[in-house]
């Protein structure tokens, strides 16, 4: 949002955008139930420098890397890759995606397929390797009150690199959560990317050593995952400073005066490109908080997979079995430790770079 005359960018309609989006996300309430970690999140992004990151293609099909993941969940735990394999199996409507940009649980695309389908079973929607953006890559349950149906959907549609490997073995690991298996809502959606986060980095980790990935390979990746945590961090703290000026209702002349308060930071553009996103971007905060705290607790958890194996898969295990029923806190407690908090702490001064 380059332009500076205020009136040429936020008028009467924008304002009413921004207050409704703010209030159907609930932002405010949102921000101040994560207040103790935006201190703790500001450490990482000071004195960052961005590291090289190399991406290569591959050609390879999207039954190749399913199989991949499906070998890697194999040599991590029998358990759970009987449990992946049994869902992916059992009870599987499949259906080969015309694109990979339809959206998730698209009853108009589905409209025809749902009325075959049994209650508590699963579409398996797949497309090939592609290098365009804005792929769907989603796991979930879905209710279709028109029908009467509730399913699970996963949505496999991988970018024609090596970062589609990756994807598919993080979306392998939601399946394998309770929300999943039992079609439940999670008590606390904060938590809900840590088993797959950690599993990404066991993956990575997993595919290098059986030369599936280069060294050059993996560092990429973990440069690229810290890449995406800091970028992440940054939009929750712009956020939380534009939502700290400017208290609701969002009108026209509180944006003239945000605005003007605001001429001559240092921020000023980031902030303005980040307000014009809040109101029509469904990047928000609450989404990718679940992110960055899962990337965090995945870091840590990591460190601790690489010293007892068997100890480390076992509290995964127990977390999978029952993350419906626990809060972030309980979740990263139940993975981390009672010291959890402090580790939590540490990780974000390290800004989850060892």
């Amino acid at each position: 949002m380059e332009n500076n005359n205020i009136n040429a960018t936020f008028d009467d309609d924008f304002a009413k955008r921004l207050d409704k989006r703010l209030f159907e996300i609930k932002a405010y309430d949102f921000y101040y139930s994560i207040k103790n970690y935006l201190p703790l999140l500001s450490q990482s992004i000071r004195g960052y420098k961005s590291q090289d990151i190399y991406i290569s293609k591959c050609d390879t099909s999207t039954e190749e890397m399913i199989m991949t993941a499906l070998l890697f969940y194999k040599d991590f735990d029998k358990e759970l890759y009987n449990k992946l394999n049994k869902t992916l199996t059992e009870k599987v409507y499949f259906i080969e995606s015309p694109t990979p940009f339809i959206s998730k649980f698209s009853l108009e695309f589905y409209d025809e397929h749902i009325k075959e389908l049994e209650n508590k079973e699963t579409i398996l929607q797949i497309s090939e390797p592609t290098n365009k953006k804005g792929l769907v890559n989603a796991v979930g349950n879905n209710l279709i009150k028109k029908y009467n149906r509730v399913f699970r959907e996963i949505n496999l549609n991988p970018s024609d690199d090596i970062l589609g490997f990756v994807t598919i073995a993080h979306e392998f690991a939601h399946i394998l959560t309770q929300s999943v298996q039992e079609m439940k809502k999670e008590k606390d959606k904060n938590a809900g990317e840590i088993e797959s986060l950690f599993i990404e980095k066991v993956f990575i980790d997993w595919a290098c050593k059986n030369g599936i990935f280069s060294e050059k390979e993996h560092q990429s990746c973990e440069n690229l995952n810290r890449e995406q945590y800091l970028g992440n961090v940054i939009l929750l703290l712009e956020e939380q400073d534009i939502l700290s000026r400017l208290k609701p209702p969002i009108t026209k002349e509180k944006l003239n005066d945000f605005e003007e308060n605001l001429r001559g930071d240092r921020n000023y553009k980031p902030l303005m490109r980040r307000l014009r996103i809040m109101a029509d971007g469904d990047r928000n905060g609450q989404r990718i908080f679940r992110y960055v705290v899962g990337k965090i607790i995945a870091s840590e958890l990591f460190k601790d997979y690489q010293e007892n194996r068997e100890v480390t898969t076992q509290k995964l295990k127990n977390f999978l079995n029952h993350n419906t029923e626990i809060t972030l806190e309980k979740s990263a407690q139940l993975l981390l430790g009672d010291n959890y908090k402090d580790r939590i702490k540490n990780a974000c001064y390290r800004g989850i770079s060892k």
